[in-house]
């Protein structure tokens, strides 16, 4: 795993190769199973605008709910690899790149949910923040991609707008107030969905 610091005026990070390569088609597997049991988006804590409008049209599971809790990351490899941010050396790197991370220690942080999205034909996030202190997001779609669209963008209160490019096996971690969005999404075939796998965490009080 590569962990990247992309230079901004409001920091995230941007982590490559999270999952392992020999685990991919684990993953690849894993997804294909959980996506039968994927509930529309009013089912799955969707963010609202003023209107009261859902502001996505994706299905999804949380994996917390489907899996039993205490053995999680022993019956998903999806959860095993994205533990690795945990890890003593990833927490420290992540608290030392910015103060904004400061609060991103073992001690003080829980699990708050981790939803695995799966976006098909048509599919979009419009732009919203999460209810989390920070949320992680690893993409992952089968190469050649074989999707247009779903592009992934962040929108600040100064007017800026930044970029992250979706890659397959990459996770992007950011303070969960910044505002974002995902593009909608073209699929050129039926073979694999666009799917994120999102980590919401809060702060023990």
């Amino acid at each position: 795993m590569e962990m990247l610091t992309p230079e901004c005026k409001y920091p995230f990070l941007v982590f490559d190769d999270v999952v392992q390569e020999e685990e991919l088609n684990d993953v690849y597997d894993e997804i294909n199973y959980l996506q039968k049991f994927a509930r529309p988006p009013q089912e799955t804590s969707p963010a609202y605008d003023i209107n009261g409008k859902i502001l996505k049209s994706n299905s999804g599971i949380f994996l917390y709910k489907f899996y039993n809790l205490d053995f999680l990351s022993d019956h998903s490899f999806i959860v095993k690899n994205l533990r690795k941010i945990f890890s003593f050396d990833v927490q420290k790197a992540i608290r030392n790149y910015n103060p904004i991370f400061s609060h991103f220690i073992p001690d003080n942080l829980f699990l708050d949910g981790q939803l695995l999205s799966i976006y098909s034909d048509g599919d979009y996030y419009a732009k919203h923040c999460d209810q989390a202190i920070y949320t992680c997001i690893l993409w992952i779609h089968k190469e050649p991609k074989n999707f247009e669209g779903g592009e992934f963008f962040f929108h600040f209160e100064d007017g800026s707008v930044e970029e992250v490019e979706v890659k397959n096996n990459r996770m992007v971690l950011f303070p969960s107030f910044y505002l974002h969005e995902v593009k909608e999404i073209k699929l050129l075939d039926n073979d694999f969905p666009r799917c994120a796998i999102s980590t919401f965490l809060n702060i023990n009080s």
